[in-house]
């Protein structure tokens, strides 16, 4: 049989280098969807624990639709105040902030016409409150946080990308027509200037909620414990005011449910074992129209790692 099968192989010299080739090759595709996909969502967890750093717990709206493009529940305005009045919290603040669907989203525009960013790319619009800089998941790269109906902080990495400074005017498009805005300053996430090809436009609570409909809203709410009180014993004193449509996890709680979403992607594609589909694990939810979104995704994926190897 030996002999044989020697004879078949070397009769055959070209099939059998080409299917060991293709073994080879095979074996080493899968072994790297595994190394890549484990270092994208390292990546991601980095990014949400250091956004959520500064905050010991936030109560958000449950998940009604994994990744879907309405966004989760959103929590009444008026839950704020009754969160402050807690004795075990030191403060809360309120937040236009929702990286688990494509609710807030708004396009810059730059000097030429064209909207910033990669075609197919996350284009996020957030409302933060610059007076309580310890509960915003992005820091500023430069300047100072907007502050009324006409400034806007952008990313650090569109801003370096399209030559934009503080103190310079830009458009954005926030579900509705472009208008004119002031950049007061330039902010970072996790660390890092952006989410690859991603752009952010932060504005100031109040007219987030304008330009996103999402008036008595916030998307979260960020605490912070008093003396003594650990980010645990905060969100089970916070629990029983919260109603049916809330949930509260700690802030170390809710950076891993941030990075879960590429989690449970990056396993289903392991699974598959196909490196090229690694690049949608950036999570689906970003398909504005119903079209997709795998091409800035990859971008995505490359500047995680690209920031992961210079970390």
């Amino acid at each position: 049989m030996r002999t044989v099968a020697l004879k078949g192989l070397l009769g055959r010299k070209a099939r059998a280098i080409l299917t060991g080739l293709a073994i080879v090759l095979g074996v080493a595709m899968i072994s790297g969807t595994y190394v890549l996909t484990d270092t994208i969502s390292k990546a991601f967890d980095q990014i949400f624990a250091g956004s959520y750093e500064n905050t010991a717990a936030v109560i958000t709206g449950k998940k009604v639709v994994d990744f879907s493009n309405s966004g989760n529940a959103t929590v009444p305005a008026s839950l704020l105040q009754k969160v402050r009045r807690v004795p075990d919290v030191a403060d809360a603040s309120g937040l236009i902030f929702d990286l688990g669907s494509s609710s807030d989203y708004g396009k810059l525009i730059d000097r030429n016409g064209k909207v910033i960013g990669s075609s197919g790319n996350p284009t996020f619009a957030f409302g933060l409150d610059g007076s309580k800089p310890r509960f915003n998941p992005l820091t500023l790269a430069s300047g100072r946080w907007p502050h009324g109906p006409g400034q806007i902080v952008i990313d650090a990495g569109s801003a370096k990308g399209s030559d934009y400074a503080a103190g310079d005017r830009i458009r954005a498009a926030v579900q509705g027509p472009a208008k004119w805005y002031t950049i007061t300053g330039t902010a970072k996430i996790g660390g890092v200037d952006s989410l690859g090809g991603a752009t952010i436009a932060v504005f100031d609570v109040s007219t987030a909620q304008r330009l996103l409909h999402k008036d008595g809203e916030y998307d979260a709410i960020a605490l912070s414990a008093g003396s003594g009180v650990s980010p645990d014993q905060l969100k089970r004193a916070v629990g029983p005011i919260l109603p049916a449509s809330a949930v509260v996890k700690t802030g170390a709680e809710q950076a891993k449910s941030n990075a879960k979403d590429v989690q449970d992607f990056n396993v289903a594609f392991q699974d598959e074992g196909q490196v090229v589909e690694v690049s949608v694990s950036f999570v689906p939810t970003f398909q504005h129209g119903g079209g997709g979104n795998r091409a800035g995704t990859t971008t995505i994926c490359r500047t995680l790692l690209r920031n992961k190897r210079q970390s």
